[in-house]
């Protein structure tokens, strides 16, 4: 298997794009691109489902079904550990929000014992809770982990394609599908959080699967994905600056994305040479821990902001949606130092060298 290094500065990218379209809360304006920072979550289910095909479709395909359990136990590795620690954070922090009378503390375990199960099992998104009430960007982690466990079944489908340009075809007929899916149900854009996320995740990390097939069929064309993707990326940004979130355009930046990624993924051109450099792969690696953290981070700092009796949209607004960044990075880099690789290591014991993804 073979290390992609753009794509993980393009999932620093998409982390770094969440926080800073969440940062907005404190300024009352979001500045064009960042304003559409929700489709940071549409680019991490693509990217989802080309790195975990790109990382497990040898096992699979050398294993079969065998390799399926030390697959889960890779998965496993991957989501829990981090999401525990910060789900205990926001448990901690309801209980010192109840003792001292200070407030700003959330739901604690003992007020809703099942819902906080359901949240450490990552299973808020299926149907049976709030998907938002605690932590609220785990909703797509939940439909997240949801998609990986069908992982098999959606590269059993991929592999037995043999034509790069099915491959697409079908990859932009998933895409399409969700397009027609949100304006028969009278979506404004993309931005409904957990609603619909199923639906949502099911068209893009298919794609995703999808576009690395593709990409790994296809062969002499991949030299000229650095243009393409730079093409793509320019026109992406041309269209985020004048025009406001709606649906349709939404679609399309989701589908420029599939060719960012792909243009990005052989590590040629300028595009890729900026997501390959060491911070952006740095902060790439941390990125799971970032977006996992940085709303424990927000609401910490929202509390502060509340009580300091600071005004949203004044310089102290914008101070604070600087803050939100900085310290949700650094917040991410040491649960990642600290909890991620460590219990990584660990549990690859149990996976029998089983590939990290």
């Amino acid at each position: 298997m073979t290390h992609l290094p753009a794509l993980d500065g393009l999932r620093a990218l998409a982390a770094l794009w969440v926080v800073a379209f969440h940062a907005t809360a404190f300024t009352g304006v979001a500045p064009p691109v960042i304003r559409h920072g929700y489709l940071g979550v549409d680019l991490f289910f693509i990217l989802s489902g080309f790195v975990l095909a790109h990382v497990y479709a040898p096992a699979f395909a050398r294993d079969g079904l065998s390799f399926y359990a030390r697959y889960l136990c890779r998965r496993v590795a991957r989501l829990w550990p981090v999401w525990l620690v910060v789900l205990a954070l926001f448990a901690l922090k309801a209980e010192i929000g109840r003792w001292s009378g200070l407030g700003g503390g959330g739901l604690r375990v003992a007020e809703d014992p099942g819902l906080w199960s359901l949240y450490a099992l990552l299973m808020q998104s299926w149907g049976w809770a709030d998907a938002e009430r605690i932590n609220p960007p785990g909703w797509s982690l939940s439909y997240e982990w949801a998609a990986s466990l069908l992982l098999p079944a959606a590269l059993a489908a991929a592999v037995r394609l043999r034509s790069a340009l099915a491959c697409l075809v079908l990859a932009l007929t998933s895409l399409v599908a969700h397009a027609i899916y949100t304006h028969a149900h009278g979506l404004q854009s993309l931005h409904t959080a957990a609603a619909h996320g199923g639906a949502r995740v099911a068209a893009e990390f298919l794609a995703g699967v999808l576009l690395w097939r593709a990409w790994h069929l296809s062969g002499d064309a991949r030299p000229a994905g650095g243009v393409l993707a730079a093409s793509a990326a320019a026109l992406a940004v041309a269209l985020m600056i004048p025009v406001a979130p709606a649906l349709r355009l939404d679609h399309v930046l989701v589908a420029l994305f599939a060719v960012i990624l792909l243009g990005v993924a052989a590590g040629r051109g300028v595009l890729a040479g900026i997501l390959s450099s060491r911070t952006a792969c740095a902060i790439g690696e941390a990125s799971y821990a970032l977006y996992v953290v940085h709303w424990f981070v927000f609401e910490c700092l929202w509390w502060t902001f509340d009580r300091l009796g600071l005004r949203v949209g004044s310089m102290a607004g914008w101070l604070f949606f600087a803050a939100l960044i900085v310290l949700s990075l650094l917040a991410a880099f040491a649960l990642h130092v600290a909890i991620e690789r460590p219990a990584r290591r660990s549990l690859r014991r149990l996976a029998e060298g089983a590939p990290a993804r």
